[in-house]
């Protein structure tokens, strides 16, 4: 019987200590990982973008407009839609730009849209894509399943800004994108004008 319970404690001793290593390695590892990730963001390309959308109505005409801004170098974009709406001018200005990016980088991407930013850090998007967007109030399906490998890619970082109050970024971007909405109007116009002179 001592034998047994010599030869038992014996054993979980050593199963003791065998859990005891394993928990310095994970730890360790853990730690290293840890350190691993700082180091890949940290060595990453630390990009600003900015962001804006704008549309006559909703829906109707409408445009977006973005700056991204690297080591002091700037760079604008935009285009429009002729049928579109405000949130999908939105989402579409942080899509192309982030599409500009040819590696990954370190993103702090500023915008005036509760909408874009409230999907992301309140974590509307993560639960719809949980649900395979089965949810019924989910609209945009198509963009936003076109940002998603983009926030993958990229280190985004979203920032909120009230619009129409003096930030220089987000007010250029505004009017990017009321440009491009007045194209697309007048476009539409036209169009409608030609269609009517020939009935």
């Amino acid at each position: 019987m001592f034998i047994f319970i010599t030869y038992f404690f014996g054993r979980l001793t050593k199963w003791n200590t065998l859990l005891t290593l394993i928990k310095i390695y994970d730890k360790i590892f853990l730690q290293f990982d840890y350190i691993k990730y700082k180091v890949v963001i940290l060595t990453l390309k630390s990009v600003e973008i900015f962001t804006d959308g704008a549309c006559s109505g909703n829906t109707g005409a409408g445009g977006y407009g973005a700056i991204l801004r690297y080591l002091g170098t700037t760079k604008e974009i935009s285009g429009g839609a002729s049928n579109t709406t405000n949130n999908r001018m939105e989402l579409l200005a942080v899509i192309e730009a982030l599409n500009l990016l040819k590696e990954p980088c370190n993103v702090t991407l500023t915008t005036d849209s509760k909408y874009v930013v409230d999907a992301i850090q309140k974590g509307w998007l993560k639960s719809w894509v949980g649900s395979n967007w089965k949810n019924g109030k989910v609209k945009n399906i198509d963009l936003w399943q076109r940002l998603l490998p983009l926030l993958d890619k990229h280190s985004v970082q979203f920032v909120w800004v009230k619009g129409h109050n003096g930030h220089p970024e987000n007010e250029r971007c505004d009017q990017l994108a009321v440009l491009q909405k007045d194209n697309f109007n007048n476009i539409w116009k036209i169009c409608w004008k030609v269609y009517l002179k020939g009935i």
